[in-house]
């Protein structure tokens, strides 16, 4: 009789499951955001993952990277980072783009995990 061996974690849940298992949580994990004009939308993409990986997260750090801003942004997240420990920004004055930001945000990052997201709020926590 033949047998049938899947690989593990091919279904999708156990595959989730796998990632937010206690261990995950305890591991520190970064977030980076590049920003770029996002005025608008940085708050509400910041209030949604600030109390997402408070409450699923022991340790987390959200990294804002806003460059070449015109608008509010920087002023925004200036007061953010002073109101959340968990989020550090450096602020770029000069355009890097989507790619430069991810790279300053990498230089920055302390975190046994790290990843990032669009500052529109795309992809929810």
């Amino acid at each position: 009789m033949n047998k049938v061996i899947t690989p593990p974690y091919t279904d999708k849940l156990k595959r989730a499951r796998m990632l937010y298992s206690p261990k995950t949580k305890m591991e520190k994990l970064s977030i980076i955001i590049p920003a770029c004009n996002e005025e608008n939308r940085i708050q509400n993409t910041l209030d949604q993952y600030i109390v997402f990986f408070t409450k699923n997260y022991k340790e987390f750090e959200l990294i804002l990277i806003p460059n070449a801003c015109k608008d509010k942004t920087e002023e925004i997240v200036r007061e953010y980072g002073e109101n959340n420990p968990n989020l550090k920004y450096k602020i770029v004055k000069e355009k890097i783009g989507k790619g430069g930001a991810l790279i300053e945000g990498f230089k920055i990052a302390t975190g046994d995990i790290i990843s990032f997201v669009d500052a529109d709020n795309a992809t929810s926590p």
